[in-house]
């Protein structure tokens, strides 16, 4: 599971080390239950069990149970911008093709193994039996990227018109979470066809990882063809 905090070892603190442990316990055991059953096995009483905690420990630490998974999202979601090197490069003629440049390594460097891809297996876990959770935690994460990538261009070209920043900031966001969805939904199939041209032995983890990233860079080509106008015909 992806280490998404600072390990309790680096805490002097007996007392607030034990709190941090718990903590990292409760998280971990929440992302664990939801990826074996969905939403519904998310409780209380199974996440104490799972933890190792008592009920009481949980709610000395969140406030519900569904606070718990926000946080384990909020971990994920901050490490993958932490990691992300948004550096302008120059190398690129505008900022649409800056933008997709960057989004294209990102996919291409171990984020995606560490955190993007455990990130989407456990967003798209909620799916099993709460549709509307989904649909919730999504939009939210969608907003929540479009505002960063909003953010950082605008910074980085300040001189361009604020429309034409945001307008691709929003489509380069729901891009990237359109390759995302098309893999998850499409994992089997995916997976296979990466594995039919991959070395013999390879493992199944990074077959699914490949293919996550090829779904993906797959979609950031598309936007890149049409922000060319290769579809205006």
């Amino acid at each position: 599971m992806a280490n998404l905090v600072e390990s309790p070892a680096n805490i002097t603190d007996k007392r607030s080390a034990r709190k941090a442990e718990n903590r990292i316990a409760i998280v971990e055991a929440a992302e664990s239950l939801i990826l074996e059953g969905g939403y519904g096995a998310l409780n209380a009483e199974a996440l104490a069990e799972r933890a190792g905690v008592s009920r009481r420990t949980i709610f000395n630490h969140f406030a519900s149970v569904d606070d718990v998974l926000v946080t384990r999202m909020n971990q994920y979601f901050n490490r993958i911008f932490e990691e992300c090197d948004f550096t302008i490069s120059g190398e690129n003629a505008s900022m649409e093709a800056e933008m997709l440049s960057i989004a294209r390594k990102v996919f291409m460097s171990n984020t995606l193994e560490e955190y993007i891809a455990p990130f989407a297996h456990l967003l798209y876990a909620l799916e099993m039996d709460s549709p509307a959770k989904f649909e919730e935690y999504s939009h939210v994460i969608l907003e929540r990227t479009y505002d960063i990538f909003l953010e950082r261009y605008l910074a980085a070209y300040p001189d361009l018109p604020y429309l034409r920043v945001a307008v691709f900031a929003s489509n380069l966001a729901e891009t990237i979470g359109e390759g995302v969805y098309y893999y998850l939904t499409r994992a089997e199939e995916m997976t296979v066809k990466v594995a039919a041209e991959a070395p013999e032995g390879t493992h199944p983890e990074a077959l699914a990882i490949e293919a996550m990233r090829q779904c993906v860079l797959e979609a950031l080509d598309y936007l890149g063809r049409l922000v060319q106008g290769e579809f205006a015909s």
